[in-house]
């Protein structure tokens, strides 16, 4: 867990509405509002979970950029920017920072540093040449599609007449024709 102190230039405890939106390399990464902040009058607290504080890359500025809206349209912002720690291994970490329009004080617990460097040392490393998801037919499959026909087998309509056993066509199996003997003598024996 990480207890995230942003203190503002302004008082927010008239505020109707208060929002944290964290930003980082040009977007939006989070936005608290409402229960999941505590609001006093010139500070907000923000508590982030732990899968909360996986979205943030350490090292890279973060942006937290509170909005306070009044009743009477008025909207106040403060925008904090804060570098997120690149060595966790320190069991806890409390980190101060300040900007021209409030500043941020950030407390990482134990179990949160424990879980990042789990993170770090699980990551699976980027292959060159391969995306999100690849192409690896091996050799014989891609010879074996290739070697087939254009139109090969599709929609082979059998011929009762095809005599020629080769073709696609050819019904196997099939009865032979009776002579006109064979039927006189069936014709015959039902009289």
């Amino acid at each position: 867990m990480k207890l995230i102190t942003i203190s503002t230039s302004f008082d927010m405890s008239l505020a109707d509405k208060v929002e944290v939106i964290f930003t980082q390399a040009g977007k939006k990464l989070l936005v608290k509002t409402g229960d999941e902040i505590s609001v006093s009058s010139n500070s907000v607290q923000v508590v982030l979970s732990e899968s909360e504080v996986s979205f943030f890359e350490a090292g890279r500025y973060v942006s937290a950029n509170v909005r306070a809206s009044f009743d009477e349209g008025t909207t106040l912002k403060s925008y904090v920017m804060y570098r997120p720690l690149n060595d966790m291994t320190d069991t806890s970490r409390d980190v101060s920072m300040d900007s021209s329009s409030g500043s941020v004080s950030i407390l990482i617990a134990n179990s949160e540093a424990d879980r990042i460097m789990d993170v770090v040392d699980t990551k699976v490393d980027k292959v060159e040449g391969k995306g999100l998801s690849t192409n690896d037919y091996t050799s014989t499959e891609k010879t074996k599609l290739a070697g087939i026909e254009a139109g090969a087998e599709i929609n082979v309509q059998p011929d009762w007449n095809e005599v020629d056993t080769g073709d696609d066509d050819y019904i196997k199996n099939k009865p032979s024709a009776l002579t006109t003997a064979e039927i006189e003598t069936i014709v015959d024996s039902l009289s």
